[in-house]
């Protein structure tokens, strides 16, 4: 049915409602719906919700509560439609009689929430191993809108919740399970949300206290810049690092703010160059084992807003740097300080960006 005002489903595209349908079913039945049994899974989902409760209402009722919701969340999610939520806080004390520090603070987990919405879409979209990871999203963000009856989320618990589900995306761009691992994951997230847990037992549920270190040492040693999809997830993943080092400097005083909704950097680049026999870089990259060992790694990879030509990207570190400098994203730009990109440079770069991690994530 057309939705008043034009907005809703209707202005939803089939896809989109579709996938919606299925991610619910998928998370309501704790099971995956495999390709060719779409509606035996939605069926399944539709007899689960009619209960003896709800039966007399029907199929209309059904649609209200569950599919309409769904669709529109799911649309602003894809869209990174972030601004359209409430993540300045409303029921979390930052009313006409909130202290400064209280909307302070709520301003501060609204920032980190669409820093984490905007990771979680980009890994969903583009990285194939942590889709199934958007049935988690989206329930968290109908609960947040208290649809279907849901008691609404905290602004806080939003946070906490999406946290463990960028872990569990990210555990499976990096170890890359299969799919009957992914969606035990997920499913897993679920009942710990839904169970009420927190903190250490909510991220238990995301990631396994003996997968944490293997993902540690995975993200050390990934070579993210090797394959198109290793460069997706590493895109990802620097502009959710850029985002909370900029929301740091915000909180300390200097106005700078985390990008809201879709990505502002399309691309990452390697620093010192992918492919050996770069005259300029000899110099001070003479171990060609080391050079190779470490091309690909996180550290030597960094954000730009537009693709840069095969000879720039070749071009001694001195002219690049000043490329950098024009960068939005500030992880860009304080390389575009170092004197000289060696072994020693890389290095401590990749560090300071596995501290962020573990700021982040406490990996």
């Amino acid at each position: 049915p057309p939705a008043p005002g034009g907005g809703g489903p209707s202005s939803v595209g089939r896809d989109t409602i579709a996938d919606a349908c299925l991610l619910r079913a998928t998370a309501a039945l704790r099971s995956r719906v495999r390709r060719g049994s779409e509606v035996e899974g939605l069926e399944r989902w539709l007899r689960l919700d009619l209960d003896v409760k709800r039966r007399e209402r029907g199929g209309a009722d059904f649609f209200e509560r569950n599919v309409r919701p769904s669709a529109e969340a799911l649309r602003k999610f894809r869209d990174g439609n972030f601004e359209s939520y409430d993540l300045g806080g409303t029921g979390t004390g930052t009313g006409s009689g909130a202290t400064a520090t209280a909307t302070a603070t709520a301003t501060a987990v609204g920032r980190t929430v669409a820093s984490r919405l905007n990771f979680l879409r980009s890994m969903t979209t583009n990285v194939p191993g942590a889709k199934e990871i958007e049935a988690a999203v989206l329930e968290l963000l109908l609960r947040f809108e208290g649809a279907d009856n849901y008691r609404a989320l905290s602004l806080q618990r939003l946070d906490e919740c999406l946290a463990g589900a960028e872990v569990a995306a990210l555990w499976t761009a990096i170890e890359r399970p299969g799919p009957a691992r992914r969606n035990l994951r997920c499913f897993q997230l679920l009942d710990a949300v839904e169970s009420g847990k927190g903190g250490a037992a909510l991220l238990g549920a995301a990631i396994a206290p003996e997968e944490k270190s293997a993902l540690k040492n995975g993200l050390v040693t990934y070579e993210f810049g090797k394959t198109a999809g290793g460069k997706k997830v590493a895109c990802a993943l620097l502009e959710r690092l850029d985002a909370h080092r900029r929301s740091t400097v915000a909180n300390g005083g200097d106005g700078a703010e985390p990008p809201e909704g879709g990505a502002t950097h399309g691309m990452v680049e390697h620093v010192l160059p992918a492919k050996l026999g770069v005259e300029s870089w000899d110099k001070d990259w003479p171990d060609v084992e080391e050079r190779e060992n470490w091309a690909h790694r996180l550290g030597n990879l960094i954000l730009l807003s537009s693709k840069a030509t095969p000879k720039k990207v070749k071009e001694p570190f001195k002219e690049k740097k000043e490329r950098y400098k024009e960068e939005s994203a500030l992880l860009t730009q304080s390389v575009s300080g170092l004197e000289a990109w060696d072994e020693s440079a890389l290095k401590g770069r990749h560090g300071e960006l596995m501290d962020l991690i573990d700021d982040i994530w406490g990996l």
